[in-house]
């Protein structure tokens, strides 16, 4: 039978328990097992011309010679992000996986700068393991170890580095000119070489200082919210920082205007002052300044704040009906929306009946009248339903300027945009603008912004909802 040598150390346990020179199995059988197990032939059929007897003790069998194996498990090693350059380190596992010592002849930095061998084994016995230490890197390197492994005596060890980079910021927009009571979502999106959720977010403005602290969701997004009834009016520039864990920070800044006013929801109701037959009508939220009852008088205004006249956007919703006797076109008075002077005034309830609540009232009323009352007592300029601006509550006159409108007794909601700025005077209703005229009466004075209303001999409910009021501190 022919001679077989199986080197491998993993072969061992199979090479032992074939006895190459046996009876038993069959020859032919035990050659094709060490063949298949990795045995080498030595081309002898391991007849010495003897009778086949082992009188020296050596015998007839395989040979098994033991060699080092050097084994580097992880050759690719990724050693992360660095928060500082040139403090990069690496253990690298070497094996000796033969039956023989190892011996490491030589470890060397051959591709990368930077990197420095610190130590490593000189000597491992068989089955032992042991690091190879460097430091000092920043990016990639390729380090060759060398060993007395006759099959693989140079072994590529590949080390993957990268320096830490500040987060990528991302800020959404937010409007121009921010509304009071209003509010809106600034999105804030970061990227990172690292968890993007270890990121600190500070937000802060110039103004109002800091706004809040927070970290990104595990996508990179965090949304802050603007309230415009926390924040002061004016210019703002709002700055956002993102801070990674090593500390490297970036910056991203918007600049808007917020707006000066209030939104009425947002009010306590102990800063509306109510006269005559105005109230708050707590089960459906909305001033209520006159019921279908004749001969009423109501106003209702917000005290909270006081605002230029000349410089202010009021907008609102206006109901009107039904009426006495049922016929949508027959009800009485009307309301206004009055911008009262609170350096002259005396009292905030005006006149009844077709004064509409603001005869007498100092300061400039814009009334949407509802019924046609006669001279020489009211000098009005249609019969139809109307919409005039008014000065110092003179009811009698015409007024300064004044459109006709459809039927706004019609027992539904309208929305009313009023907007004053120095003489220039805007109106809409519904959107379908009304009065766009400079009226050189109007001065500056300050100002409570309210409304008025009233019933005579005919009679309609007049109900205010939805105000916001905003003086324009922005350009």
């Amino acid at each position: 039978m022919k001679s077989f040598v199986c080197t491998s150390p993993l072969l061992l346990p199979l090479a032992s328990l074939v006895a190459c020179g046996g009876s038993e199995p069959a020859p032919e059988q035990i050659e094709e097992i060490l063949l298949e197990a990795g045995c080498c032939c030595d081309g002898s059929d391991g007849s010495d011309g003897s009778d086949g007897s082992d009188d020296s003790g050596t015998g007839g069998g395989t040979t098994i010679e033991g060699d080092p194996d050097a084994l580097i498990p992880l050759p690719e090693v990724d050693v992360g992000t660095l928060c500082t350059e040139g403090t990069g380190t690496a253990a690298v596992e070497i094996l000796n996986v033969g039956t023989a010592t190892l011996t490491i002849t030589r470890v060397e930095v051959m591709e990368g700068t930077g990197w420095t061998v610190d130590s490593y084994p000189i000597t491992l016995d068989a089955t032992v393991s042991g690091d190879i230490l460097l430091s000092g890197g920043s990016g990639f390197a390729r380090i060759e170890v060398e060993t007395d492994d006759p099959n693989e005596p140079i072994i590529d060890v590949f080390l993957h580095a990268k320096v830490n980079a500040p987060p990528d910021l991302l800020l959404s927009n937010l409007s121009p000119v921010i509304a009071p009571g209003s509010s809106e979502n600034l999105l804030v999106s970061v990227s990172d070489d690292g968890p993007v959720n270890d990121v600190q977010l500070a937000i802060s403005s110039d103004i109002d200082g800091a706004l809040a602290s927070a970290s990104p969701d595990a996508s990179g997004d965090y949304t802050y919210t603007w309230d415009s009834s926390l924040q002061t009016p004016g210019t703002h520039t709002v700055t956002v920082a993102a801070t990674d864990a090593c500390g490297a920070s970036v910056t991203e800044t918007i600049r808007f205007c917020q707006n000066l006013g209030y939104d009425a929801s947002s009010l306590d109701l102990a800063t509306w002052q109510f006269t005559g037959s105005a109230s708050y009508d707590t089960t459906h939220n909305y001033v209520q300044l006159t019921p279908v009852v004749t001969n009423q008088a109501g106003t209702a205004f917000q005290t909270a704040e006081t605002l230029d006249s000349d410089n202010v956007s009021i907008e609102f919703s206006f109901w009107m009906g039904p009426n006495t006797d049922g016929d949508l076109n027959s009800g009485a008075d009307g309301f206004s929306v009055t911008a009262i002077d609170t350096s002259r005034m005396t009292t905030y309830q005006g006149d009844d009946g077709g004064a509409i609540g603001y005869g007498g009232l100092p300061g400039w009323s814009i009334e949407v009248d509802t019924w046609h009352n006669l001279e020489p007592e009211f000098n009005e300029p249609t019969a139809e339903d109307h919409v005039a601006l008014i000065i110092d509550g003179a009811s009698g006159d015409a007024g300064e300027i004044y459109a006709r409108l459809p039927n706004m007794e019609d027992s539904a909601w309208h929305t009313m945009s009023v907007e004053v700025q120095g003489q220039d005077v805007l109106v809409s209703i519904d959107g379908t603008v009304y009065l766009d005229d400079t009226v050189p009466a109007l001065t500056s004075f300050p100002a409570h912004v309210g409304f008025t209303a009233a019933t005579g001999s005919r009679s309609n409910e007049h109900r205010i909802d939805a105000l916001t009021v905003q003086n324009f501190v922005c350009e």
